[in-house]
């Protein structure tokens, strides 16, 4: 699995976007700017996978306030939250790549 700094923004869409087609029944064709809520896509055991699929391929972790219709309502708004993530991550951590206590 490519590090998490590896991984560019069309690329975590990208990623989403074939996860989502391997696990989900969607009748129309999926882009990031889908409506998953709308198309009926996400049900709570959907976001459950959804949430674990994207803490272990992108290396963030969702914490339960996180899992709000608008950051899960299309691919485009969870790869928002997942750049957010992993950008405040980057900001916490030390050149040496230590975590700063905060």
């Amino acid at each position: 699995m490519p590090a998490i700094a590896e991984y560019h923004d069309e690329e975590i869409r990208a990623r989403l976007i074939e996860h989502l087609r391997e696990t989900l029944c969607v009748g129309e064709p999926l882009t990031p700017q889908t409506d998953l809520v709308m198309a009926g896509a996400l049900d709570s055991l959907m976001i459950i996978d959804l949430v674990a699929y994207t803490e272990q391929t992108f290396q963030v972790r969702i914490e339960p306030g996180d899992i709000s219709p608008q950051n899960f309502r299309t691919v485009e708004t969870l790869s928002r939250l997942i750049i957010d993530k992993r950008s405040a991550r980057a900001a916490d951590c030390s050149p040496s790549g230590q975590v700063i206590p905060g």
